[in-house]
């Protein structure tokens, strides 16, 4: 604990918060129980200094589909290291693996790389705006840090207030709320296809109409959803094509890459033309993340990896429901298979199971993904923290804060959603404090890093 301490506060005094993102800062998780750092990972688990292995359910942020240390991926990385990294011409690859992503998203008539999810969303929101000549945007769950996006988010602090007025939030599933936002005046809708809920009434199709009738872009990010839903992407999955999409995280397996696509003649915007749209990126063309890319859809393309991934994710969130039914519980796992959450009455009982499941060898955070590697020795283990978990937690219920040996964990950034959290049960439980607690749970975590 003391050499943990010590790290800590080193790297606090060289890195703002010790951290890249704030999903990864300790008190996102159970400070003062759960590891401060991860010294490896293979396969669907993690290794902290100490030698501990978990079984890894936050996945580097969803960015891990097919476990830590894939030999397959990491083989094409090896070979692609052998002959250089950075060239001052496009390399042959960068087609190849153009060609192979619009296999999956058909809608992707053209590609330009970038690194990060952040970036693909800037840039689809340059291209929609360049190619309507509008500048609003109406946005639906998180699309990362930059400025167009970040002046709708409460840290906003640095970012200029007069791009405040140009962009409008709406709730998932709230028709009408898009109906009042989207005018002619709107370049785009950019929007996570799905998070947690799954669309109602016709949803999507019901966006993707608004959208058009007003004479603005579609734009999809599937920075998570992509190569995690069935049949690849959530358009797939819904049948309701984008106009552009956002592709990243589980794109390169860990390595930073990320896309943005679309339909030929709003791609073409990015063409070198005077007053033309500019997106260039220096790294869009670095080979190893592209290499990485490659090697992650050739087992995409042989492994049925969307198929075991949901089996396993629905496996677990069944065991977790019936778990808690018998032991009657005020618990819940929601979301589509590929990517789940844990709803409980406070922060402080979700706190203490995750206490209670790091004890047994599983590492939970605020959202769940599963990789194609999670096999049935990291099931069983994960089932076996689940019953030891829920068994405390029903032990504490009245006060999980008596059993918790670390800090109880805050959230990320929010977004509403629109799912059901048994507040009328949580209020009879937990007073006025648990009132409060699960008013601060309509908000889930998600990071576009």
């Amino acid at each position: 604990m003391k050499l943990r301490r010590a790290d800590w506060d080193a790297a606090t005094k060289v890195i703002p918060d010790g951290v890249q993102t704030m999903s990864k800062m300790p008190n996102r998780y159970v400070d003062g129980v759960y590891p401060t750092f991860i010294e490896s990972g293979d396969g669907p688990y993690v290794i902290d200094p100490g030698g501990v292995k978990y079984v890894d359910y936050p996945l580097g942020l969803g960015t891990i589909l097919l476990g830590h240390n894939n030999r397959i991926v990491k083989a094409y990385m090896q070979q692609q290291m052998n002959v250089g990294i950075l060239y001052p011409l496009p390399c042959r690859k960068e087609r190849v693996l153009a060609e192979e992503i619009m296999k999956i998203i058909p809608s992707m008539e053209m590609v330009r790389f970038v690194k990060t999810g952040s970036e693909s969303c800037s840039a689809a929101v340059r291209i929609a705006r360049a190619a309507t000549g509008r500048e609003h945007i109406v946005a639906c769950g998180y699309h990362g840090w930059h400025d167009w996006y970040a002046a709708s988010c409460d840290r906003n602090k640095g970012v200029p207030k007069c791009l405040q007025s140009l962009i409008t939030k709406c709730d998932y599933n709230d028709i009408e709320g898009f109906k009042k936002a989207i005018t002619d005046k709107t370049a785009a809708v950019i929007m996570e296809p799905y998070m947690f809920d799954a669309p109602q009434n016709n949803f999507l199709e019901e966006v993707e109409k608004l959208t058009h009738e007003k004479g603005a872009i579609l734009i999809f990010d599937e920075t998570i959803t992509a190569l995690r839903s069935k049949h690849g992407t959530a358009q797939m999955m819904f049948n309701v094509k984008s106009d552009l999409t956002v592709f990243g995280k589980a794109m390169g397996n860990g390595m930073p890459i990320s896309c943005v696509g679309g339909k030929k003649e709003l791609m073409q915007e990015l063409e070198d033309k005077p007053n033309g749209c500019f997106v260039s990126s220096t790294f869009g063309g670095e080979m190893i993340s592209i290499a990485a890319a490659l090697g992650v859809l050739k087992v995409y393309g042989e492994g049925n990896v969307p198929e075991r991934i949901w089996g396993t994710g629905e496996q677990i969130k069944k065991f977790f429901n019936q778990t808690a039914l018998q032991m009657k519980l005020d618990a819940k796992c929601v979301g589509y298979p590929c990517r789940t959450r844990f709803d409980f009455p406070t922060a402080a009982h979700k706190s203490l199971f995750w206490q209670e499941c790091l004890r047994k060898g599983v590492l939970f955070g605020h959202a769940q993904f599963v990789s194609s590697a999670h096999d049935v020795t990291a099931i069983n283990i994960t089932q076996d923290a689940i019953n030891h978990g829920m068994t405390v937690l029903r032990q504490y219920w009245e006060k999980p804060e008596d059993a918790l040996d670390g800090e109880v964990t805050v959230e990320t950034l929010r977004q509403k959603e629109t799912h059901e959290l048994r507040v009328e049960t949580t209020h009879k439980r937990t007073g006025a404090k648990g009132k409060a607690m699960a008013a601060d749970l309509s908000g889930v975590a998600s990071d576009n890093t």
